[in-house]
């Protein structure tokens, strides 16, 4: 079990971890995440905030934890996966035909990548869309596509045949960082009023093309 006063906690790494590995950064942003701890971690050379002796993982912080806190930390620590960071691609995908004759916005897929790498990431997204039965010319399926909830593209298709739509956009991401992906759909208000929006081959991949910016 963990030990100390709050200057540092200390824990097992073998006994206090589900699989016996820790991330660091991954769990610093983890406990940076935990709205129940509100104390920072302890600043200095190399962060300053965790060392290591043996199995022993010594988390530091700027100021004795509350017994919440504690609490919390212990949490974070139990539930932490160690997982590898995804470098070089992450790719999410759903890519069967699903349909709406809603107006406002359905969800078509809604994930979240692995743990990245610091960096500058290519983002390239894929979609179909299509109208059937396209009974009014003013109508169209509709799809935007956002990455932690802000929108990077919106695209309108009208007609029965499937239109391929694609395009790319770059993020930078923070050692550690996952990414929330959206993708919504549904069928924009037509004369019709029967015409059934359509989506498929939804494809996000995320891709590293560099170290972030030097300030």
């Amino acid at each position: 079990m963990p030990s100390g006063d709050g200057q540092p906690r200390t824990y097992s790494i073998a006994n206090d971890t589900p699989g016996g590995v820790v991330n660091f950064a991954i769990l610093l942003n983890e406990i940076e995440a935990e709205g129940a701890i509100t104390t920072a971690v302890r600043s200095g050379a190399n962060g300053g905030w965790l060392s290591t002796v043996g199995d022993a993982m010594h988390i530091w912080f700027a100021d004795t934890l509350s017994g919440g806190e504690i609490t919390a930390l212990d949490g974070v620590v139990a539930a932490h996966q160690g997982a590898l960071v995804i470098q070089a691609f992450q790719y999410l995908a759903d890519e069967s035909t699903q349909t709406t004759t809603q107006e406002t916005w359905q969800s078509a897929l809604s994930d979240t990548t692995a743990p990245l790498l610091n960096g500058i990431y290519f983002v390239s997204y894929n979609i179909d869309l299509r109208v059937d039965p396209f009974i009014s010319l003013a109508s169209a399926s509709v799809s935007r596509i956002s990455l932690d909830s802000t929108v990077i593209s919106e695209v309108y298709h009208h007609g029965a045949a499937w239109g391929m739509y694609s395009g790319w956009t770059r993020v930078i991401v923070n050692e550690g960082q996952t990414v929330d992906v959206d993708v919504d759909w549904r069928r924009d208000p037509g004369l019709g009023g029967g015409d059934t929006a359509e989506v498929k081959n939804i494809r996000i991949g995320f891709a590293r093309i560099g170290p972030q910016p030097q300030a």
